[in-house]
């Protein structure tokens, strides 16, 4: 589910708090989860405005948390950056 705040110049602009939910990938600003061959990942920028980006291993229990809100991206931050 995408929630869109407001049409600018026929652009969609989200909020930093929402999320986008695409087939097994969970997507927020400069962030992501998602899960491949049975493997879970988080991929977040640590540079500025996506010049660096940094892949972890995660569980598939966070995962899961992150796809039904039980843990936010400052969680995964927190641990793994």
């Amino acid at each position: 589910m995408i929630k869109k705040l407001k049409i600018v110049y026929g652009k969609e602009h989200f909020s930093v708090h929402e999320k986008q939910f695409k087939k097994g990938e969970v997507i927020g600003d400069y962030w992501r989860v998602w899960a491949e061959d049975e493997m879970y990942f988080f991929e977040v920028d640590i540079g500025h405005f996506s010049t660096k980006m940094a892949k972890f291993n995660i569980t598939e229990k966070e995962y899961i948390m992150v796809k039904e809100d039980k843990m936010t991206y400052k969680d995964l931050k927190k641990k793994y950056v």
